[in-house]
């Protein structure tokens, strides 16, 4: 028997104990202030019984606990299906699985003359169009995390200093130093370029769900939907759509990893900064 169909029984048997003691007792054994005390605890349980078949998980916790702290649910809010590519949520009975798709656009209709931003609007709204299925489009800024450029740009500037160092002590030739010298500057330049502002990226991407009995049955359903919207989008734009896995999928669905950060750049020249004031 469900939590919620026992939770509404016993509330019923306590106001109808309650009420017995009151009514049926003489008032030799109970007296009438108690019997009009235990009326009201009667008709408060009353109240509860019938309250716990819209808000019995409220009422469950709240009876039970002996912190302040009220623990609704333990389940898990999602989970990566075995292929990595869906994200599965159990609602009630049922599985729910939801692909991510990004899609490569390299234009802006705000750069487009009148007559490619009209074409560019129909397009748009071909794409709404090409699915009978309920499918979430979502365009999404974020800070464009530069690390990696960074570190590398950091190893070609001192692999360029580790060979100019070699000729000069070997007396190497003067038009090889000078193009390694060239070489470092420019790199520079461009480390300092990318340390000056931040930068962000525009990210695209669709969402289709389906549901299942099981895992199974939800990630096989909401596959063949990504495949058919995939197909779709890519003959409307002309660009293949790739599925969100791994990093770039918790970037979707976990609000955190957008939210702007530090880079190492910035924290470098945050520091010099410090330094010269």
């Amino acid at each position: 028997m469900e939590t919620k169909v026992l939770m509404f029984l016993g509330l019923l048997l306590l106001s109808f104990i309650f009420l017995v003691a009151a009514v049926a007792s003489p008032i030799s054994i109970i007296p009438s202030p108690a019997k009009l005390l235990f009326l009201l605890f009667s008709m408060v349980f009353d109240l509860l019984a019938f309250a716990s078949r819209y808000y019995s998980q409220y009422i469950f916790e709240i009876l039970k606990q002996h912190r302040r702290e009220v623990v609704l649910s333990e389940e898990n809010a999602y989970k990566l299906s075995e292929t990595g590519e869906a994200v599965i949520a159990r609602k009630g009975e049922a599985y729910i699985a939801t692909i991510y798709m990004s899609i490569p656009l390299y234009v802006s209709g705000s750069e487009m003359p009148a007559e490619e931003r009209l074409e560019f609007g129909k397009q748009m709204g071909r794409l709404i169009s090409i699915n009978k299925e309920p499918v979430r489009y979502t365009t999404q800024m974020r800070v464009l995390n530069k690390d990696s450029y960074i570190e590398e740009i950091h190893d070609l500037i001192t692999s360029s200093e580790n060979e100019v160092v070699k000729l000069l002590g070997s007396k190497g030739p003067e038009g090889e130093i000078a193009r390694l010298k060239g070489r470092i500057e420019m790199w520079s330049n461009i480390l300092n370029s990318i340390g000056a502002t931040q930068s962000l990226e525009l990210v695209t991407y669709a969402t289709v769900s389906a549901s299942g009995a099981n895992e199974l049955e939800a990630t096989s359903a909401v596959q063949q939907k990504a495949r058919d919207l995939m197909s779709g989008i890519s003959a409307t734009l002309g660009v293949i759509p790739l599925l969100a896995v791994g990093n770039e999928l918790i970037r979707l669905i976990e609000p955190e990893h957008s939210v702007p950060f530090t880079t190492v750049t910035e924290q470098i020249t945050k520091r010099i900064e410090e330094e010269v004031i």
